[in-house]
């Protein structure tokens, strides 16, 4: 009897300590405490394209615009063409990871311009030297695109690193969004 008194002691001994322990931020696994939610946005490469005097060529007003060009992205040995974005959203709050590919999209903010967007990619998901290639439907291959993304949990808080290159020239980190100047003589 007095063995099974003293195996019973242990086990509520071993129950209370681990139910200290589980109190405590370092008992949880990695990623937000329980009942903690984030709205984690997914990475949505941005480009707006201009003229060298600042005119936007995705806009289909603007002479010499290239909206009408069949503009496409080869990512991962595939083509993706230019569509326009859906002109109604899906209502939901909730921030969804959907691939759209390459799109070009109405400007909704007060400066009026254009833009592509190539994505989504998931933010919560490491790439390393992502690479794309954007067609300006004039023929040439000739903008490159690599973006690296990390993304980890620290003290249950989301942490995240993008990097963004252009043609070789690396960005100012975290920003997903580039102006592509684009001259008519094929270069960029």
């Amino acid at each position: 009897m007095r063995i099974v008194e003293n195996v019973v002691a242990a086990l509520l001994v071993f129950g209370f300590a681990v139910g200290l322990s589980a109190c405590k931020d370092d008992g949880y696994p990695e990623g937000p405490l329980p009942g903690t939610e984030y709205d984690i946005l997914p990475v949505v490469i941005k480009v707006y394209v201009t003229d060298s005097e600042g005119h936007d060529l995705l806009n289909p007003e603007v002479t010499n615009t290239i909206v009408n060009n069949k503009i496409k992205v080869l990512y991962k040995a595939k083509e993706y063409e230019m569509h326009w974005e859906p002109e109604h959203s899906s209502g939901s709050r909730a921030i969804p990871v959907v691939w759209n590919g390459l799109q070009v999209c109405k400007p909704y903010n007060e400066d009026g311009r254009y833009f592509l967007t190539f994505g989504d990619f998931d933010r919560q998901t490491c790439y390393e030297d992502e690479e794309f290639v954007i067609n300006w439907g004039d023929g040439s291959w000739n903008t490159v695109f690599r973006f690296s993304n990390s993304f980890w949990w620290e003290n249950h808080e989301p942490e995240n690193v993008f990097y963004l290159y252009v043609n070789g020239e690396k960005q100012k980190e975290g920003w997903e969004e580039v102006t592509i100047v684009k001259s008519f003589d094929n270069d960029i």
